[in-house]
């Protein structure tokens, strides 16, 4: 596979062990034939309780509030069962996890308490003229009931249900060559030696999730996200429980732990290894540009998304390293950029809204149930699929509905005193209607509409259209000339936050452009206080034209973790924090996680912010390309769409090359290019075709 200009410009700033441009690394456990059957999503929910039981086992300090689906422990499937044929006969033959009972057209005709091998029924003399429908109940303690159709009957066409009545289409999942069950894989796993050894301290040179191995021996272990917490004295500092467990002749950690640096105390560091693990992805996206700054930057955001892809796309590598709606929703965008990785967003999406709204809010937070439409309208903006699964008909529905419930007479979302509103790490007023909730609220009715549209259900589409209109009517009264103001309801200091997402979301009064951008480039307002809105914030600056304040924000923020020795992305950054100072959080001295998702925006932004990438239709079929340089000789992206890779290049001088994939049209100066071509500077009037 030839590697785009991109990818070529950009290998010195390579920092993953696992990085490839050309395959899937590590190699995943999977497999051709039969795949497994799941009810849908059974996976996703007994994932879920695995991840969030081994969070809050190995760390000290995790919080993860919300309502989640719990794990069925049966399943009922069914099929039609094809009519008799003459001399023909039917063995269905298939592996289950759990007691197996097979009925047809409601009678019992198998039963098998239970086998890791390969089953076989003959159906033979069950069959009649007339198809008759064929029924599996599997029974389980501890895992998902699951299938694997291995011959007489195809894989497809089967539906199933955990309460025996409302049946739905199956989750394939793929074989594994290892022939386990997929719920039973875990992420592979790298094993690696130091780059360094100082002071009887490994460092394995940049960030990892990662069980460390030691030789057999006494010795307690520490390790760090930095040199000052590995140093730490073992006790309740440390964010994550430390132990280390005999194997095989040697000790290896209880769990994975985030680190950099380890010492196991009376043992050469250089004799440490650790085993990392590594969600299996080809990097498919691609920046380079003439600021090594800016690729490093771009770099070192991928590799934080990368190791935030834990099962699922998790927060953080220290704490909690479990799912959170807002997260993901900046993760969404910086992952469309670089691994375009749909399964795993897909897989988070249906976990986090498993349990539904009606106990409570997504993550136990009122702005993060709204960032669930808008995470999931815009994975399928990039991705262009409809039938992922995570929001049929009646989930949308259902979310739209509870959540007018909870709107007061104006059609403004209320938050009742036990809701949490976040936003963001900072002291925003919330003694009223809060200005930045209702934006995205407005922002999430746009969403549900399009949902509702796909799904099929032109009725809630109407229904969440009007009412975003009356939500974006009542946001005039919040108003000002110097943009959005904290509450609704009463007078209150402008707020970024309101603002930036008015921005994104469409919210922006007619004429309000130039107050809004005063706003984000200056300091009248209460600061972002993380990488993530600081990302939307970018992004909402390159919106309103003001590119390059966007990108001296990026170099000020991520130029500043840097500088700080960042090999990922963090929790959050305070360029007026020196030293450790940077490593506490939440009022404990390494709280900060070092690590963490929501610091990965620059992957989306950099491509989006120099070079005008963005898709103007689903599945990137119509792109837009509008570069704007900002000082630099030139800049290059690869972005990873559904119908292959675009490549994009532009120089100084206004001269653009494009390599448009199949299917796809970039619209760039006012004009429609496919295929592969170089455009001239506009002092040139022509361009032509690249061979």
């Amino acid at each position: 596979m030839a590697l785009s200009h991109a990818h070529r410009r950009s290998r010195a700033a390579i920092i993953d062990p696992c990085y490839s441009a050309t395959r899937l690394l590590p190699a995943p456990d999977r497999a051709g034939g039969a795949p497994w059957l799941y009810l849908p999503g059974a996976l996703e929910a007994w994932r879920m309780a695995q991840v969030r039981a081994n969070g809050f086992r190995d760390s000290t300090g995790p919080f993860h509030p919300g309502q989640f689906a719990p794990p069925a422990t049966v399943a009922w499937y069914r099929c039609a069962l094809p009519p008799a044929r003459r001399g023909r006969r039917l063995v269905l033959t298939l592996r289950a996890v759990g007691a197996l009972g097979v009925t047809v057209a409601g009678k019992p005709v198998f039963h098998h308490p239970g086998s890791a091998g390969v089953l076989r029924c003959d159906l033979t003399r069950f069959q009649t003229a007339d198809p008759g429908q064929l029924r599996l109940t599997v029974a389980t303690t501890g895992e998902p009931p699951t299938v694997r159709i291995l011959g007489g009957l195809p894989a497809e066409g089967w539906e199933g249900t955990s309460d025996g009545f409302r049946f739905a289409p199956v989750s394939l999942e793929p074989a594994t060559r290892s022939g386990l069950p997929p719920h039973r894989v875990d992420e592979p796993v790298v094993e690696l030696a130091p780059v360094a050894v100082a002071g009887g301290i490994a460092d394995f040179g940049r960030e990892l999730l990662a069980w460390v191995v030691a030789p057999a021996g006494r010795g307690r272990l520490t390790v760090g996200e930095s040199p000052t917490e590995v140093r730490h004295p073992h006790g309740i500092a440390h964010e994550q429980h430390l132990g280390l467990d005999a194997v095989d002749g040697a000790r290896v950690s209880h769990a994975a732990l985030a680190l950099r640096y380890a010492r196991v105390a009376g043992v050469d560091p250089a004799a440490l290894r650790v085993r990392a693990s590594f969600h299996p992805v080809r990097y498919r996206g691609a920046f380079a540009c003439s600021d090594p700054r800016l690729d490093a930057i771009w770099m070192r955001s991928a590799y934080t998304l990368r190791l935030c892809m834990q099962d699922f796309l998790v927060d953080g590598l220290k704490r909690d390293r479990m799912p959170w709606v807002g997260d993901l929703a900046l993760s969404v965008m910086a992952n469309a950029y670089t691994f375009a990785e749909s399964g795993i967003v897909r897989r988070t999406l249906t976990a986090l809204h498993g349990g539904g709204i009606a106990a409570g809010h997504l993550n136990g937070i009122v702005d993060y149930t709204l960032w669930w439409p808008i995470a999931l309208e815009l994975q399928r903006r990039y991705d262009g699929r409809s039938d992922d699964g995570c929001a049929p008909a009646a989930r949308v529905h259902a979310l739209l509905a509870e959540l007018e419930r909870r709107c007061d007479g104006d059609g403004l979302l209320r938050a009742s005193p036990e809701d949490w509103v976040f936003i963001d790490w900072v002291p925003l007023r919330k003694d009223g209607i809060v200005s930045a909730v209702q934006v995205l609220w407005a922002w999430a009715l746009a969403a549900l509409a399009a949902l509702a549209e796909q799904a099929g259900d032109p009725a809630s589409a109407r229904q969440a259209r009007a009412r975003a209109r009356l939500v974006r009517a009542q946001l005039r009264r919040a108003w000002t000339p110097a943009g959005y103001r904290m509450l609704v309801d009463r007078d209150s200091p402008p707020c970024r936050h309101a603002t930036l997402l008015a921005v994104l979301g469409g919210c922006l009064p007619a004429g309000g452009r130039a107050a809004a951008r005063r706003l984000l480039a200056g300091d009248t307002a209460l600061a972002v206080g993380t990488p993530y809105m600081g990302a939307f914030q970018a992004a909402a600056l390159a919106r309103l034209g003001a590119t390059g304040t966007a990108l001296a924000q990026i170099r000020a923020a991520w130029g500043g973790m840097l500088d700080c020795g960042a090999t990922t992305f963090w929790e959050a950054f305070d360029p007026a924090q020196q030293g450790d100072q940077h490593l506490a959080f939440y009022r404990r001295p390494f709280g900060k996680s070092l690590c963490h998702a929501w610091g990965s925006g620059p992957a989306a932004l950099l491509p989006e912010l120099l070079l005008g990438i963005r898709p103007l239709a689903p599945g990137w079929t119509r792109i837009a390309v509008e570069p704007r340089l900002c000082g630099l000789e030139w800049a290059a992206a690869t972005v990873p769409t559904p119908l292959g890779d675009l490549e994009v290049e532009a120089r100084a001088d206004g001269g653009v090359t494009l390599a448009v994939p199949p299917g796809a049209v970039v619209e760039h100066a006012g004009r429609a290019w496919r295929g592969r071509v170089r455009i001239q500077p506009p002092a040139t009037t022509s361009s032509r075709a690249v061979p």
